[in-house]
């Protein structure tokens, strides 16, 4: 029975996401074996949802292999999730809780 969510990983700091070696390989690794359309959530609600920090985290998607099409920046800074934000966490093979 495959996992109801998605690999978490939690990064202090955005720039080990792309200057992470370990990034294209264990990211990329569980992404290819999965069958989610929806690849990855990210959520900034720790470093304020600043939309540079997602930009970031892009550009570490798309080293490991991940369209910008197929993520998400859920924001949460002053707001509850919608229910398509949800149902897109929910659905996510990969999930990046950001903060700094």
């Amino acid at each position: 029975t495959p996992a109801p969510h998605g690999l978490l990983v939690a990064a202090a700091d955005s720039s080990l996401l792309v200057a992470g070696a370990w990034w294209p390989d264990v990211v990329g690794s569980a992404v290819a074996a999965s069958s989610r359309e929806r690849i990855a959530a990210y959520l900034g609600a720790a470093n304020g949802d600043i939309p540079d920090y997602y930009e970031i985290a892009k550009i570490a998607m798309e080293r490991a292999g991940i369209a910008p099409s197929a993520c998400r920046h859920i924001v949460l800074k002053g707001r509850r999730p919608s229910q398509s934000d949800l149902d897109f966490i929910n659905s996510a093979a990969l999930i990046i809780l950001a903060g700094g």
